[in-house]
This record gives C-alpha cells, structure tokens and sequence, in this order.
C-alpha cells in the first residue's frame, strides 16, 4: 500500500501570527484628591506633573486629571512626563503660620 504524499501547495495556509509588542507595565502614581468644601466637588492633581483636573465627583476629577496629562504630553513630550515621574520627590512637614504670611 503506497502511502499519499501531500503537497504543501494545497494545505490551507495558516494567517501568520502577530508577535506581541511588551507594554509597559502601569506603575501606581501619587495624586491628591483635594475636596472643596465651599463650592463642592473635588481636583485632583499630580505633585509631580504641573497639571489637575476638576469634577464633581473624584472619578470625574481623575478623568479630568488623565485629560489634561494627555494636553501636557502632547505639549512637552512623553519623555519629559516621565523624567518628572523618575526624578522622586521629598515630601516634609514644616511648621509654618500662614497668618504671618499674611502679613508680610
């Protein structure tokens, strides 16, 4: 019995594999959530990246927040995003009268 010899010209041909492209894992980033108590609502803001957003709701100030992260990418570049990011900060508690401030 003589066996079948199949052609690879007529085996259906299988789509070619995408490679997966790494993305970047998402790194948890510092925000303040700032309530205003006399006109309600909240911001949010990153302490390392000038820019906020606003909302009446924490969700709705952090959605503003990415929007305007979006605005300072796009105006300053990606690298420059992420340059702040890795610098670090210091955070410290100093003692301080805002009423002698007020005062000059």
């Amino acid at each position: 019995m003589q066996r079948a010899v199949r052609s690879k010209q007529h085996e259906p041909q299988r789509p070619a594999r995408k490679r997966r492209t790494a993305k970047p894992a998402k790194r948890a980033i510092a925000i303040e959530l700032i309530p205003d108590s006399e006109a309600g609502g909240f911001t949010a803001r990153m302490p390392d990246i000038p820019a906020y957003g606003e909302g009446d709701t924490e969700k709705e100030a952090i959605a503003d927040l990415k929007q305007a992260l979006r605005g300072y990418i796009e105006t300053f570049g990606l690298e420059d995003a992420l340059n702040r990011l890795n610098a670090g900060m210091t955070v410290r508690r100093i003692a301080l009268d805002l009423a002698d401030l007020a005062h000059g």
